[in-house]
């Protein structure tokens, strides 16, 4: 009799610790919280949470290095040539600080990456010795000759701050030289740079340059730890299922706005698909699966928010669309809010989850410890 009721009492101790289980994960509002969109108390019925504080991310020396500021100077220097810019002749090998007429197409896992194709069609210049795409890549077309292509594998610098999304993976090249161009450079001297660059002396111009481009690493850096941050919260994190209100908005918007460009363009949306390489059916399929990582991304960032209750009271609104607003060069919060208005098309309530979602990033970035060491 004594086992029995132990027994009992054992179960009851264990239903009364799923409730509480269960209690705890559901997240009341409060004062500041986001709800017109995922208004549901446990974001747990369809994500399964991971860690998000407390992540580790390797930026290495984030110091500016000689050789990045040498490769700026090149660059710079090309644009005042001794002499102008000719095609070289037929079958010459392109070297050292030459303009290259580039296309390129990166590949990860044998799929397109869109980031790394967009210049794939018109293509554009690069001054070898700058590496304008990354690290390694100007080395691969020291050689090529106008007209030649190539495929190559070359693992991508970690950190990579140009593709924080492909730092330390490898990826394939297809590599198009379209043409080659060569010139005398000018004599790098205190008369070049002041009658170029209005500063009287190198070292001043370098010191310009060095200033540049930390103030453009300190941007970098941000945006980097941001990404590979989002990266191991999305790993950490596991997608249950998608709530049916939130992934039917997203995927119909998607749907309209590929019929959207379809109709800019005169075309019916199976035309547009098979301009974009996909029959309509994979376009379709294409969204399914793009509204579906949309919303996975999106109940992150708000079960995070609710987690920790990172509202954004009106006091919160002013204050980080008054920093976005200086961030975009505008004048104030009604200016900021006009702009994503008219220039993204945002509704009021869009703008504020948007400075809302900047909230949700700063935090995930204040609580991520970087390091320069693996």
């Amino acid at each position: 009799m004594k086992k029995h009721i132990l027994r009992i009492a054992a179960a009851a101790l264990v239903a009364a610790m799923a409730v509480t289980s269960l209690a705890s994960c559901k997240m009341k509002a409060f004062d500041g919280d986001l709800r017109e969109r995922y208004d549901y108390d446990d974001l747990t019925e369809y994500i399964k949470p991971g860690k998000y504080k407390g992540l580790k991310v390797y930026t290495g020396d984030t110091s500016v290095k000689k050789s990045e500021v040498e490769r700026s100077i090149l660059r710079n220097r090309s644009y005042y040539p001794a002499e102008f810019w000719e095609d070289v002749p037929a079958d010459t090998p392109a070297e050292f600080g030459n303009i290259v007429g580039l296309k390129y197409q990166g590949y990860l896992d044998g799929e397109p990456l869109n980031d790394m194709s967009n210049q794939k069609e018109e293509g554009f210049s690069i001054v070898l010795g700058t590496e304008m795409i990354f690290v390694g890549v100007d080395d691969q077309v020291i050689g090529m000759k106008a007209g030649e292509t190539k495929t190559v594998e070359l693992t991508v610098p970690e950190p990579c701050y140009e593709y924080p999304m492909y730092a330390g993976r490898t990826v394939k090249l297809d590599l198009e030289a379209t043409y080659i161009q060569s010139a005398v450079y000018a004599e790098y001297n205190d008369e070049f740079v002041s009658s170029n660059f209005g500063v009287a002396t190198v070292e001043d111009f370098e010191g310009e340059i060095t200033k540049n481009l930390n103030d453009k690493r300190s941007e970098e850096v941000e945006n980097y730890v941001k990404t590979r941050a989002l990266m191991q919260i999305e790993e950490n994190f596991e997608l249950k299922k998608c709530p049916e209100k939130e992934y039917n908005e997203v995927y119909d918007s998607l749907i309209a706005n590929a019929e959207a460009e379809a109709e800019e363009k005169e075309q019916t949306l199976a035309e547009y698909a098979a301009d974009n390489g996909m029959t309509e059916d994979e376009l379709y399929s294409q969204a399914k699966q793009k509204a579906e990582q949309i919303v996975f991304e999106e109940m992150i960032f708000y079960y995070i928010a609710r987690k920790e209750q990172i509202a954004l009271t009106d006091a919160a609104f002013d204050e980080k669309a008054e920093e976005l607003a200086a961030d975009n060069n505008l004048n104030g919060v009604d200016e900021y809010v006009s702009f994503m208005y008219y220039y993204y098309g945002y509704s009021n309530y869009g703008v504020h989850e948007q400075v809302w979602y900047s909230l949700v990033y700063d935090f995930i970035v204040d609580s991520t410890v970087r390091t320069e060491t693996k």
